[in-house]
């Protein structure tokens, strides 16, 4: 049983770690999609 234990903690870790990954991920990319959304708008704006 203790033997056992450790190995279902790993896993749990790095499934959290892996959504925490994705979730950076996917923050990251949506703020590249907004800064590049803000500088079209801008640019529109100053034509």
């Amino acid at each position: 049983m203790e033997s056992n234990m450790p190995q279902t903690s790993k896993s749990s870790q790095s499934e959290e770690s892996k959504s925490d990954l994705n979730i950076k991920m996917v923050t990251s990319e949506l703020r590249n999609i907004e800064n590049k959304l803000s500088k079209k708008t801008k640019k529109g704006n100053l034509n």
